[in-house]
């Protein structure tokens, strides 16, 4: 379990000495070799996401995530818009590619299903050749959804913005943007946790995910740049985001298994793919139960990170009360309300089991 006093920044013993802007006028801007990093995964993945390649498509998404948190830092040192421009880009090919990398994760759980014989014989056959036709026509709509977005740009916009960069010399402010991010995505983790409470209600469970997930970029990048120590809170959020993400992907896999089953009526394979059906329910109820067990666990992780997010802004030259940017809590929920997939069910009674993520 995270403490508080275990995110705590870095920077104090440099400012004591007086040498900080020393420093960063011998320093490459701290922002920069990640920035580079991520430019080059992202324009090294992007063909082989556009061809539909699996691998390709997830870790281009990864990068434009990545790239993402990183960007509104970098514009805080930059005078054009370019950052911005760039960020916008990047959200709508993140957007085109998830559809595609829901159903690739679908196929590889359809795999272990097999593996353990929960679906087989003509039951398999039929939920892989669904799962991947409804692949083929999400990638057709990503390849469409690309056409309109200027990749060429993109990757120039980045590449601009990182000679930029290394032009500047760094200040305090992108220092204090990712304190206020950090405070701010902390308090919005609270907030989903407290919305979700013991029930399982799906969205509401999704929206602790994503809200887990943002914080632990941020607590990244505070870790990457020096600014706390956060290795343990990644730790934990990861874990914490594993077991969500998990049982999000096999709430996707049972939704898609259903648009099959209602059109199976009559079918003999149509029983085995319901009898799979009910082992995805209790595999996610089981899911939800371990998420139960540990919510103290992710309050006292967005707590620690509120709590170094304001100490982060206070050392490097912040007023000391200041208000965190507004919470959006009712927007990530607002997202995951969008497709509604579940009813209300209650948190699992049997004992969460350990699973290997």
């Amino acid at each position: 379990m995270i403490m508080c006093t275990e995110l705590v920044p870095m920077s104090m013993a440099a400012m004591r000495m007086g040498a900080l802007y020393d420093i960063r006028m011998l320093s490459p801007h701290p922002l920069l070799p990640l920035l580079e990093r991520q430019a080059r995964a992202f324009g090294g993945h992007l063909p082989g996401a556009i061809e539909g390649e699996v691998e390709p498509v997830h870790q281009c998404r990864v990068a434009t995530r990545r790239l993402r948190e990183l960007l509104p830092l970098c514009e805080c040192e930059l005078s054009a818009g370019i950052a911005s421009r760039a960020r916008r880009r990047l959200r709508r090919v993140g957007g085109a590619m998830g559809p595609v990398r829901e159903v690739d994760v679908a196929l590889e759980l359809a795999d272990e299903l097999a593996q353990q014989q929960v679906v087989r014989d003509e039951a398999e056959e039929r939920l892989r050749q669904h799962l991947q036709d409804e692949r083929e026509e999400r990638r057709e709509q990503m390849l469409d959804r690309l056409r309109a977005i200027n990749t060429l740009k993109l990757e120039r916009d980045l590449a601009d913005v990182a000679r930029l960069l290394g032009m500047r010399q760094q200040t305090d402010l992108w220092a204090q943007a990712l304190a206020s991010r950090m405070e701010s995505r902390a308090g919005t983790l609270l907030e989903t946790v407290e919305a979700a409470g013991p029930l399982y209600i799906a969205d509401r469970v999704h929206a602790v995910r994503i809200a887990t997930k943002r914080l632990r970029y941020v607590l990244e990048l505070a870790g990457d740049t020096g600014e706390a120590r956060t290795k343990r809170a990644v730790r934990d959020a990861r874990s914490v985001q594993e077991t969500l993400g998990r049982l999000h992907d096999l709430d996707v896999l049972a939704a898609l298994m259903q648009d099959l089953i209602a059109a199976a009526a009559g079918q003999p394979w149509r029983e085995p793919l319901k009898a799979a059906h009910l082992h995805l329910e209790r595999e996610c109820r089981s899911l939800h139960g371990q998420y139960v067990s540990r919510q103290e666990l992710v309050s006292e992780l967005g707590h620690g990170a509120e709590k170094a997010g304001r100490e982060i802004w206070i050392e490097r030259g912040g007023e000391e009360q200041h208000a965190a940017p507004p919470k959006r809590v009712g927007r990530v929920l607002k997202m995951t309300l969008a497709e509604p997939r579940r009813e209300l069910r209650p948190a699992a009674q049997e004992p969460p089991r350990n699973r290997a993520t």
